[in-house]
């Protein structure tokens, strides 16, 4: 069959579904159309069961010309805003044919100087009626003159999003995700636009409703957090804690505002170039990353405590919005070139930004550090670098060698002029004395590259003078000289150091460095690296026993083994002896893919392996099967509730995500206070008792893991989804959820598991150490600890030793090691 082209209405519902992802970016597309219209007022209403969505606003409204059937409306590329201008959004007129093309579309409007309201019915590219006047209900029913349009069964001719869509609806977090999202889109929009505008925003399905209000007549840094607290984003205390900054270089201007008080979420964060909003819906652009990367490397959000430990808390994020102007036309074409780094522009704008965010943080005292401007970077990269070749070249006399000539990155300094005087041959015979050379000259510059110490005999010889000469240089010796200094050397050489006093070699020998350590003797080795030759098969074909260090080594025995540890082999592990009152060695088998047996000496850490059983122990004791055979999270109420204050918006979003915490075991009620408006209440009357007596010890904990886990869920717009039935026959039935459980239950229980571990330097019988390995075999992960490092390291592959020629024995192998350890 012969390639053929698709047909016209599959082309336009590719390229349609392409430019229209979801019910949210309609709503924001047709927002857009309402203030390039001039509206002040606008209504929206989605229902994202049905794929409805309904857009009303009292712009100029559309001439009764282009309802005609010569008219644009609703053709691809047809457009009133042309040419383009970097005050409006629309300049391709492809949306309203997109949409009409994946919904069944109605466009209702009523111009300005215009007695009649018309209308037209599109349906997948189709015309369906058109009315000139429009009947009663589809007339602009909120305002005098406008625009109304109604999109329903988005996507209604695709399947699969229909049945999606089914599926989202019964979901209540896609629902509130949804929600969320729209409405910080909104104000997105909202913030980046230059007029005055009063927006009112409901939900059909859930009837949940927002009014907000942008006045562009008062300043931004009022404004904006005003609009923020009527979206319910921060929370309206933080109204007068924001500081307008502004900058600007060459074509590029900031202008923004920043709170001086940290929040719990980067959903306060909002930026712009011109009027078009910059997306951080999945936390990857950089701008936002640069931002908060400026921030968390400075004190701001630090919690001052009785500890020493600096720690930043529940509120650690900035709260800002910046806008960025660019003093030529913008559309969302250049604004993806500068984002995706395509110009010039993207490196320009992160310096502003960065050098705006910078002195912010420096004027009130967060204590930032400093920042690199990517402008001065490449300046440095660009300036020519001056050589040692090249100071030669430009002076009479020979200079040293820079020892940072073969360095990336170098600040030029310049060379100190040394006086002229003239040298004697005695005195240059002295400066070869062997010594070490000095880091630093007297002015401070840097002459050689530290912790490198080049031996004084190994120098090259300098060149004789054909003439004699004024010695202005030491590096420019006479001939004479030379030979002076050459017969001196031999000297020099000769002599040896006196002996020191018995006291210090008393002093030495028991003097520890505080600082550096002395480095500990190497460990035994089992053979010598020099007779080891090629590899063949599982063995050495040459083997050396090092019997004057007991004949034992760790280092290369484990780069590579014939087969893998299993936790059945752990059960069966065949228990050495404790090393160093730390560790646990032990003799297993390897499982191989051959039936050839082989065993390896392993390394146990007790602490580790002590504590990976003690967190598995309070992970089962978490859940426990209820009636019906769900795992349920076992709960203990509380003696005396635990009381705690927090803001209104915080209240809110405890109470919404209630249900959540009451399935990890917390129980909580929330309710305001009738005396303080602004303040919520939170009661914590039962606790999983695995932390419990933490918890009541230390109610700065719970508070905290409350709050991080409520903004979290928040951020991420999806809850992670509750225990439920076990799998039948599954021994570790909590290994399945404990990943989705609440980041500062885990670790507490983390806490609690590694201080109640079996720590270093705890003596155990050989009793004990057997327990122990046959505890930690029976856990889900009993390689890794609890924080998720290595429990154990396999040293040896004894199959290794019993194939490299036969002269050394597994068993003589752990009887050495014995005597070994005993020593």
């Amino acid at each position: 069959m012969s390639i053929r082209q698709l047909p016209d209405e599959v082309v336009k519902k590719l390229q349609s579904s392409a430019s229209i992802t979801s019910l949210r970016h309609v709503a924001i597309e047709l927002l857009k159309n309402s203030l390039d219209a001039g509206a002040t007022k606008v209504n929206i209403t989605v229902d994202y069961a049905r794929g409805n969505c309904t857009v009303e606003d009292n712009g100029q409204g559309i001439p009764p010309g282009d309802f005609k059937e010569n008219g644009g409306l609703g053709r691809s590329h047809c457009t009133s805003k042309y040419p383009p201008d970097e005050t409006i959004y629309g300049r391709h007129g492809d949306f309203l044919s997109s949409l009409a093309t994946l919904s069944l579309l109605l466009v209702s409007s009523k111009h300005k100087q215009h007695e009649f309201c018309n209308s037209i019915l599109l349906h997948q590219s189709r015309l369906i009626s058109r009315y000139l006047p429009a009947p009663t209900e589809h007339h602009v029913h909120a305002f005098d003159w406008g625009t109304r349009v109604v999109a329903r069964d988005l996507f209604g001719s695709m399947p699969v999003r229909v049945k999606q869509r089914g599926s989202m609806s019964n979901d209540p977090t896609f629902a509130s995700k949804e929600w969320s999202q729209l409405i910080d889109d909104v104000v997105a929009v909202l913030l980046s636009w230059h007029g005055t505008i009063s927006l009112f925003l409901k939900d059909a399905a859930s009837g949940r409703e927002i009014h907000l209000k942008q006045d562009n007549t008062t300043e931004l840094s009022l404004r904006a957090p005003r609009l923020l607290s009527q979206a319910f984003i921060v929370d309206q205390a933080l109204s007068g804690t924001w500081i307008p900054l502004s900058a600007s270089s060459g074509d590029i201007s900031v202008e923004g505002c920043v709170s001086t008080e940290p929040v719990a979420s980067r959903s306060a964060q909002f930026l712009s170039i011109g009027i078009w909003p910059v997306s951080n819906i999945h936390g990857t652009n950089i701008l936002y990353e640069e931002i908060n990367k400026i921030f968390s490397n400075s004190n701001f959000g630090v919690v001052e405590d009785s500890s020493s430990k600096v720690r930043k808390g529940v509120e650690r994020w900035p709260a800002f919005y910046f806008q960025v102007q660019i003093r030529h036309s913008l559309d969302t074409e250049s604004i993806q070139q500068i984002l995706d780094n395509r110009t010039d522009k993207l490196k320009h704008i992160l310096d502003a930004i960065k050098a705006v965010c910078y002195g912010f943080l420096k004027k009130h005292h967060y204590q930032p550090k400093k920042i690199q401007l990517r402008d001065r970077e490449a300046a440095a990269r660009k300036r020519p670098r001056l050589t040692a070749e090249s100071r030669c070249r430009s002076t009479s006399l020979s200079q040293r060698q820079s020892p940072f000539d073969g360095w990336q990155r170098i600040k030029v300094g310049h060379a100190t002029a040394l006086r002229s005087k003239t040298v004697s041959p005695h005195v240059f015979a002295e400066t070869l004395r062997p010594r070490k050379e000095r880091w630093v000259d007297a002015d401070g510059q840097l002459l050689r590259q530290p912790f490198d110490d080049p031996d004084v005999d190994h120098r090259p010889t300098p060149e004789p003078s054909p003439a004699p000469v004024s010695f202005r240089a030491r590096n420019s010796p006479s001939r004479t000289a030379v030979d002076h200094a050459t017969s001196c050397s031999a000297s020099l050489a000769k002599r040896s150091k006196p002996e020191p006093t018995p006291w210090l070699k008393g002093l030495l020998s028991t003097w520890t460095n505080p600082v550096f350590a002395t480095v500990p003797s190497a460990i035994p080795r089992t053979y010598n690296d020099d007779a080891i030759g090629d590899r063949t098969g599982t063995g050495f074909t040459q083997f050396a026993h090092d019997t004057d260090d007991c004949g034992i080594m760790f280092e290369s025995g484990s780069l590579s083994l014939s087969g893998s540890i299993s936790k059945a082999a752990l059960e069966q592990a065949e228990v050495i002896s404790q090393v160093d009152r730390k560790f646990i060695l032990v003799k297993l088998t390897l499982e191989t893919k051959s039936r050839d047996s082989s065993s390896s000496l392993v390394m146990i850490d007790q602490h580790a392996a002590d504590e990976r059983y003690k967190l598995e122990e309070l992970l089962a004791t978490y859940f426990h099967h209820d009636a019906h055979g769900d795992l349920t999270v076992t709960t203990e109420p509380l003696d005396s509730p635990i009381h705690f204050e927090v803001g209104h918006l915080e209240g809110e979003l405890l109470q919404r995500f209630r249900h959540h915490f009451r399935t990890w075991g917390i129980d909580l009620e929330v309710r305001n206070d009738g005396g303080k408006k602004d303040e919520s209440v939170i009661q914590v009357t039962s606790l999983p008792p695995s932390i419990l007596e933490r918890c009541r010890l230390e109610p700065r904990l719970l508070i905290n893991l409350i709050r991080t886990e409520a903004w979290n869920l928040a951020e991420t717009r999806q809850a992670p989804l509750p225990p439920s039935r076990a799998s039948e026959g599954s021994t570790h039935p909590w290994a399945v959820y404990m990943s989705r459980c609440p980041r500062g239950i885990l670790e507490m229980l983390h806490s609690r598991a590694c201080r109640s571990a079996i720590m270093f330097n705890d003596a155990l019988t050989i009793d004990e150490c057997r327990a122990l390995v046959r505890r930690v075999a029976r856990c889900a992960y009993p390689f890794q600890c609890a924080h998720g490092r290595p429990s154990m390291a396999p040293l040896l592959d004894m199959g290794m030793g019993q194939n490299a020629g036969g002269s050394l024995a597994a068993e003589q192998v752990g009887m050495d090691l014995k005597e070994w350890t005993e020593d």
